[in-house]
C-alpha cells in the first residue's frame, strides 16, 4: 500500500537520522521525499510504501520518536485511483527531486494524525465509526463520521 506520510521534526538533523534508520529497520520503501527546514523544524513529506497492516504500528512508532513533533498519515490518491499518473508525472518534481502529492484537506484521506482533526487526534477512516484515540488524555472516546 503507497501512502503520504507527513511529519515535523526538531530542527536537528540527528532526528531525520533516526527517521530514515527506523524506516529501514521497519521495511517502509520510500517512493518519494520532501525535506523543508522551517525556524524551528524539518517538515517531511514522503510518499512510501508498507504492508496495509503496518501503518497504524509505524504511526504509533514514530509519534513516540525523540525529536518528533507530529506525525500525520494519508492515503495516496493517486495509488487508489486507476487514472492516476505515474513516477515521471513533471507535477511531482520540484527542481529535479521528486516530491510527494500534497495531501488534501479532505480529512476522508487521514489514516491517523497526531494533530487535532475535528476535534480528535489518531484518527482512523473517518467516515466510519471508530475508537479514537486522545493524544493528551490518553482515553479513547467514540466518534462518528
Amino acid at each position: 500500500m503507497q501512502w503520504l506520510l507527513e511529519l515535523e521534526t526538531e530542527k536537528d538533523p540527528i532526528s531525520i537520522c533516526r527517521l530514515m534508520n527506523i524506516f529501514r529497520r521497519k521495511g517502509v520503501s520510500i517512493v518519494a521525499l520532501s525535506l523543508e527546514a522551517g525556524a524551528a523544524e524539518f517538515s517531511m513529506k514522503a510518499l512510501v510504501e508498507t504492508a496495509e497492516s503496518e501503518v497504524a504500528h509505524i504511526f504509533n512508532f514514530l509519534r513516540r520518536t525523540e525529536g518528533v513533533r507530529h506525525v500525520t498519515c494519508y492515503r495516496e490518491e493517486r495509488a487508489a485511483n486507476a487514472s492516476g499518473v505515474g513516477k515521471g508525472d513533471a507535477g511531482r518534481v520540484v527542481s529535479g527531486t521528486p516530491t510527494p502529492t500534497e495531501p488534501s484537506e479532505d480529512d476522508s484521506l487521514i489514516i491517523h494524525s497526531s494533530r487535532p482533526v475535528n476535534g480528535a487526534s489518531g484518527v482512523i477512516n473517518t467516515k466510519t465509526r471508530v475508537l479514537v484515540e486522545t493524544l493528551a488524555s490518553g482515553a479513547a472516546t467514540r466518534i462518528e463520521g
